[in-house]
């Protein structure tokens, strides 16, 4: 009897396969939505790197220096050619040509051009001639030369005049 009971019981609504099918499915589903998620999450991290990247390399030009800076730059390369020029080897070779016959008047240095100018007055013409080998024979000149000469009188004292030019060595 128990076996006609269970032919005529109604048959269970739901079996083990459909309920695996099911569990399955869901789980199928759960799979997609978080790759979809990851993929999701991996996108906008791209493209906050990519507008990060976009704005880093879109840079707007650097504004033209107004003529104020212009003009402040010149100053300081002028600053630094004279902080750069060295003058003790100048002076240096001044003091060891100088002579009691020779009274340096003026001196004229030109940085930029290296060159000197040097005005004075010298006792007489081999005094001066002297100088200017003196001059030509020290370390930190260059194509010394007596550019000038003149007698000067005052009073009953005649005294050479003179302008030597030359460069000052690098």
């Amino acid at each position: 009897m128990r076996r006609t009971e269970d032919l005529l019981a109604p048959r269970p609504r739901h079996r083990a396969l459909a309920w695996l099918l099911a569990g399955a499915l869901a789980a199928a589903a759960v799979q997609v939505a978080a790759d979809a998620w990851s993929q999701l999450q991996l996108a906008d991290h791209e493209r906050t790197v990519l507008e990060r990247l976009r704005v880093a390399a879109h840079r707007p030009p650097p504004a033209a220096p107004s003529r104020e800076e212009k003009d402040q730059a010149k100053r300081w390369a002028a600053l630094q050619v004279e902080r750069g020029f060295r003058w003790y080897p100048v002076f240096q070779g001044l003091e060891k040509a100088s002579s009691d016959d020779i009274e340096l008047l003026e001196f004229a240095p030109d940085k930029v051009n290296r060159t000197f100018v040097l005005h004075g007055e010298a006792r007489d013409v081999s005094a001066l001639l002297a100088y200017v080998a003196q001059l030509s024979a020290q370390p930190a000149f260059v194509d010394v030369y007596l550019s000038h000469q003149k007698v000067t009188r005052r009073d009953a004292l005649a005294t050479q005049a003179f302008e030597i030019r030359g460069r000052v060595r690098d």
